[in-house]
C-alpha cells in the first residue's frame, strides 16, 4: 500500500512539473542505482535547452537527491561564467540533483570522478585543470558546471556533466577544434554512452559520499594526484584581465594557491577566474 501511494504521489509531481515546464517527462526507473541512489530516477530527453535548467526546476519541486536529467543534445548548453558549451548528439550531457550537502568541493569531486572513470574504462591518462575541466593533453574532454541554491525555500545543488564521448572534434566549429577532443577521437571507435553514464554516476556517488561524511581531505588529495598543473606557470584571467603566476597548491576548501610574478601569494576562488597553462 505504501509503495502504491508513493508511486501515485510521484506521478502527480511529474504531472505538475510537466504543466509548469511544458516538457514531457519520461522517468526511467530501470536505470541502475548506486550506493547513494544516484540514477534511481532518470529523465531522458532527445533535445533540451539545458539539463541543468531542467534539474533545477525538478529540485525546486522536491525531486529526490540523485535524480538525473540526461539529453542527447543541448541547444543552450553552458559552462562556467555563462560561456556556451556546444553539446551535439554523440556527447554525454547529464545533470544530477544533490540535497544532502552543498560544498565548494563538489565541482572538484565531480572532476575527480570523471577522470577516474575515463582512466579506468579507456586507459586514457586524462588530467584535471582547476577548477572544473578534464583534459586530454591540452584539449578539453569534459567539463563540470555546478549551480546551487541555499535559501529558506530552496536547498540544493545541481551538477552538470559534459563529456565529449562520440562527438568528434572534426564536427565542431573551426575555432574549437584545437580546444576539445572526444573519447572516440582518442580511441578510434565509439564508446557505450549508457555504460559511461552508469560508471560516472557510480564514481561520483563515491566521491560525493566523502563530502557528506566530511572526508574532505580525500577529495583534495585525489584532485592533486590527478592534476599536472601544480608548481607550473599559469596565466590567470581575473575578470578577463590576464596576469602570470605559478600554481602552488590546492587548499582544503578548493581554492587554488598561487604566487604572482612579484612574489605575492594569493588564494583563487572559481567565480570570476579562468586558468590557462603556459606551455614551456
Amino acid at each position: 500500500m505504501q509503495n502504491t501511494r508513493n508511486t501515485a504521489e510521484r506521478n502527480e509531481n511529474y504531472k505538475l512539473i510537466e504543466k509548469n515546464t511544458k516538457l514531457k517527462l519520461a522517468p526511467d526507473d530501470q536505470t541502475k542505482a548506486d550506493v547513494l541512489r544516484m540514477g534511481k530516477v532518470v529523465f531522458r530527453f532527445e533535445s533540451v535547452g539545458s539539463t541543468n535548467d531542467i534539474a533545477k526546476t525538478l529540485a525546486k519541486k522536491g525531486l529526490a537527491e540523485g535524480t538525473v536529467v540526461i539529453a542527447k543534445e543541448q541547444e543552450q548548453g553552458r559552462g562556467r561564467r555563462n560561456k556556451k558549451w556546444i553539446s551535439p548528439s554523440g556527447g554525454l550531457w547529464f545533470s544530477v540533483i544533490l540535497t544532502r550537502k552543498i560544498s565548494p568541493l563538489i565541482p572538484l569531486a565531480a572532476g575527480v570522478s570523471i577522470a577516474r572513470t575515463i582512466r579506468r574504462l579507456y586507459q586514457i591518462d586524462v588530467t584535471l585543470k582547476w577548477p572544473n575541466d578534464v583534459m586530454a593533453g591540452t584539449r578539453k574532454i569534459a567539463g563540470i558546471l555546478t549551480e546551487s541554491s541555499s535559501t529558506p525555500d530552496d536547498y540544493y545543488a545541481v551538477v552538470g556533466f559534459g563529456i565529449n564521448a562520440n562527438n568528434s572534434y572534426k564536427s565542431m566549429p573551426t575555432q574549437l577544434r584545437n580546444e576539445m577532443i572526444s573519447l572516440s577521437d582518442l580511441l578510434g571507435s565509439e564508446v557505450n554512452i549508457d555504460q559511461l553514464m552508469q560508471e560516472s554516476l557510480k564514481a561520483f556517488s563515491q566521491d560525493y559520499a566523502k563530502i557528506v561524511t566530511n572526508n574532505l581531505e580525500d577529495i583534495v588529495r585525489d584532485w592533486k594526484m590527478l592534476t599536472n598543473m601544480l608548481r607550473q606557470p599559469i596565466l590567470v584571467y581575473e575578470d578577463e584581465i590576464p596576469f602570470e603566476a605559478r600554481a602552488l597548491d590546492l587548499d582544503s576548501d578548493g581554492a587554488l594557491l598561487i604566487q604572482t610574478k612579484d612574489g605575492a601569494l594569493r588564494r583563487l576562488h572559481s567565480g570570476n577566474i579562468s586558468i590557462r597553462r603556459v606551455e614551456i
